[in-house]
């Protein structure tokens, strides 16, 4: 039995490995005095519309990474966390965050998922939030 030419190539791209998704377009934004060094993945940002009463403002959304792994007075090795900033009012609100181990293990986790006017906060000047907020609202 004669099989079609595409049917051997529908079993070769089948059986390939594919290989792993791309880690993100991580930038560097800021280190700390400590060694902490802060990170956002530009391929995550997005603007959201303002959302009913709780809250009425739109807002920029992206994925922050943090290294510990020079900062000797943190006991966790990295984190991330799912940030929102308000553009015009100058807020922030930090939706989910998590710290790892230094074998990727989660070691605390918390997200506030209600997104209500309330959850943000100013942004303090000089701080890695404003640093952060500089470029997500740029």
């Amino acid at each position: 039995m004669r099989y079609p030419k595409f049917a051997f190539a529908v079993v070769f791209l089948t059986l390939t490995p594919v290989a792993p998704a791309q880690a993100g377009e991580f930038v560097d934004i800021t280190e700390s005095t400590t060694g902490t060094i802060t990170r956002i993945d530009i391929s995550t940002l997005r603007g959201l519309p303002a959302y009913d009463f709780r809250r009425p403002f739109p807002v920029r959304e992206i994925w922050v990474e943090h290294d510990y792994s020079k900062n000797k007075t943190e006991t966790a090795s990295s984190a991330k966390g799912l940030m929102r900033f308000d553009c015009v009012g100058s807020r922030a609100a930090t939706i989910s965050f998590t710290q790892y181990d230094s074998n990727g293990s989660v070691l605390r986790s918390r997200s506030d998922p209600t997104d209500s006017e309330y959850d943000y906060q100013p942004v303090v000047p000089g701080s890695i939030g404003s640093a952060i907020n500089d470029v997500v609202c740029s």
